[in-house]
């Protein structure tokens, strides 16, 4: 069985708390930048596994159109870049695209 709520699944998106944690328990793996770099499959197991060779904090997402939340991530996300410009790269992966990364 379930955790119980209000009947049914939750589809997409994370509770404002998860995706807090989903934001300060991101990746670190080491090169710098200020923009989102919205990551495919290639790019993130690149990074991963270290042969990127990158500093990199991810944001894992889904579809704003799904969740509320996730809108609100990626707009917190955009705004961090310039702050943590020099000091880390941020990236953002599509869950509802990319399934399979997310869930590894």
């Amino acid at each position: 069985g379930g955790a119980g709520g209000a009947g049914g699944a939750r589809r997409g998106g994370l509770s404002p708390t998860l995706t807090a944690l989903s934001c300060l328990l991101a990746f670190c793996i080491s090169v710098c930048g200020s923009d989102v770099v919205e990551l495919n499959e290639d790019e993130f197991r690149s990074i991963r596994t270290g042969i990127g060779a990158r500093n990199m904090l991810v944001l894992f997402y889904s579809s704003p159109v799904n969740s509320k939340e996730s809108e609100a991530s990626i707009e917190v996300w955009k705004q961090l870049s310039s702050p943590l410009s020099g000091l880390v790269e941020l990236g953002r992966i599509n869950c509802d695209d990319l399934l399979d990364v997310c869930m590894s």
